[in-house]
């Protein structure tokens, strides 16, 4: 399965990094190593560039005879499909410095944008995303102390009847300053500007480096840096 689609990335162009593991050996220690290396963010940013995939050798007699010894290892590939790098971290050492080195040496020449340029423009990115969020709950919470929490529709009490079309009773609105309102209805216009402004930008820093594009049906998971 990783052997076919590794030659699909070639047909079509595309870098791909295939982590090699066993699943029966030390799953616990497996789990912590790939959690542990994975919180690295410039690492998790390359990845985006990269199609990842996975192959484990408890479900390969072939595979594991292979790289039984030197597992976990990731084999990176080029545009072409063919292997340009490997980088093993036997004993679950995770290697984050020489692994993203390889994937910076395989992705040169990918795209316009050098990899090392795109992980500092998407990293300073992501920031931008992270204010744009903290913004956005204090608009939100700002907009709630105006006109007050939604109420959900309330349930008839047991044994309480209901008319057929009844309709509940409308709420009393808070009354807002036509003002206040301009000015929270402009904040969030400028809001919608800037998320909107930013992420044109990705898809342009994306587009730059080449990025992998997962298919709209779905695919293998690319790691993303817990923000």
């Amino acid at each position: 399965m990783a052997v076919r689609e590794i030659r699909e990335c070639g047909t079509r162009g595309e870098l791909s990094v295939l982590l090699v593991y066993d699943s029966k050996a030390e799953a616990a220690k497996y789990k912590k190593f790939k959690e542990g290396l994975f919180k690295n963010e410039s690492l998790a940013v390359a990845f985006r560039v990269f199609r990842c995939l996975e192959l484990d050798t408890a479900k390969s007699k072939v595979a594991k005879e292979q790289f039984g010894k030197k597992l976990p290892c990731f084999l990176i590939f080029d545009a072409k499909g063919r292997q340009a790098d490997e980088v093993g971290m036997a004993g679950y050492r995770a290697k984050a410095s020489a692994l993203l080195k390889a994937l910076t040496k395989v992705s040169k020449g990918h795209g316009k944008l050098p990899l090392v340029t795109f992980i500092k423009k998407y990293r300073s990115f992501l920031n931008d995303l992270d204010k744009l969020e903290g913004k956005k709950t204090v608009l939100a919470k700002k907009r709630e102390r105006l006109f007050g929490k939604p109420k959900a529709a309330s349930a008839a009490k047991p044994g309480q009847v209901v008319a057929k079309g009844a309709k509940p009773a409308p709420s009393k609105k808070p009354k807002v300053s036509a003002s206040k309102l301009r000015k929270l209805e402009a904040d969030e216009k400028s809001l919608a500007e800037e998320e909107k402004a930013l992420l044109a930008q990705e898809k342009e820093l994306r587009a730059a480096v080449k990025a992998y594009a997962a298919p709209a049906r779905g695919g293998a998971v690319q790691p993303v840096a817990k923000r």
